[in-house]
């Protein structure tokens, strides 16, 4: 499959895009044949039916993952109008040179992170696990989305408490959801989430885990 399976019709001229099967017959410059390492893909759910009018669209997730050969490979001389911004509302070039693609990809921002208790017995039936966040000092901790804070990607917080003075916030995490995704040994810990800008933080904590009680 070339790409004229996704542009066709009259003459256009591509440049600085990732094509899926891009031949060089589109005469344009600085196009891509890759991956575009997207964070989901959409799709057409067949409905586990035969006919295709029972078919609907799956909305995908369209921003670049950090592998993602589109960031800073957009039209290097491209210079953003006052106030322009990606879909999601953010500049239109972060780092220096355009991405291709609707969203410009923007790293996280590193934040410190404290989990406790510092071991985890995986037979324990408490309630919470804690974890303190810290962001730089360019940050505000009251500007993160309580919604969006996680662990592991996967468990969200139950609880969301701001301390602005010390520039604190405390979290709690469902214990029995924490430790179904757990082994016993040494474990580093991802928290994540975003600011009310979207703009995305990450931090890491290794605590210790035992598994002390359960029958073998």
């Amino acid at each position: 499959m070339d790409e004229s399976a996704q542009i066709h019709g009259g003459m256009p001229v591509v440049n600085y895009c990732c094509i899926h099967g891009c031949t060089g017959a589109l005469d344009g410059t600085g196009n891509i044949d890759a991956y575009p390492c997207f964070v989901e893909l959409g799709y057409w759910d067949t409905n586990d039916t035969p006919t295709p009018w029972d078919d609907f669209w799956v909305a995908g997730d369209y921003h670049l993952l950090e592998d993602s050969p589109c960031i800073d490979t957009g039209d290097p001389n491209y210079i953003a109008e006052p106030n322009e911004t990606d879909l999601d509302g953010r500049p239109r070039i972060i780092g220096g040179r355009i991405d291709m693609g609707a969203y410009e990809y923007s790293p996280a921002i590193p934040a410190e992170v404290r989990i406790v208790p510092r071991t985890i017995n995986l037979a324990s039936m408490g309630k919470w696990i804690t974890c303190y966040i810290w962001l730089g000092e360019d940050y505000d901790v009251a500007d993160i989305d309580p919604n969006s804070v996680l662990l592991e990607d996967e468990i969200q917080a139950q609880s969301f408490v701001v301390d602005e003075e010390e520039q604190i916030v405390i979290v709690r995490f469902s214990r029995s959801e924490v430790q179904g995704i757990l082994n016993a040994g040494q474990v580093e810990l991802t928290i994540s989430g975003e600011l009310s800008d979207g703009t995305r933080f990450e931090g890491t904590d290794t605590i210790r885990i035992i598994d002390k009680g359960r029958k073998k």
